[in-house]
């Protein structure tokens, strides 16, 4: 079984459309990929894919 991280280091919400969304998307698709995202804020993270999700701030 193959593992995915996608992390996310300060990427806030300008264009949120070239990492953030993307991230999101392929972490909700594949069941075995984790999202980790460094942000000082915490944004909105998608009912979906909460329970894979770590938030470092």
């Amino acid at each position: 079984m193959i593992k995915v991280l996608y992390l996310e280091i300060g990427i806030g919400y300008t264009t949120p459309q070239f990492v953030k969304h993307p991230f999101q998307r392929m972490t909700r698709k594949n069941e075995n990929a984790l999202y980790m995202t460094m942000n000082k804020k915490a944004y909105r993270i998608p009912n979906s894919i909460q329970e894979r999700t770590i938030h470092l701030n």
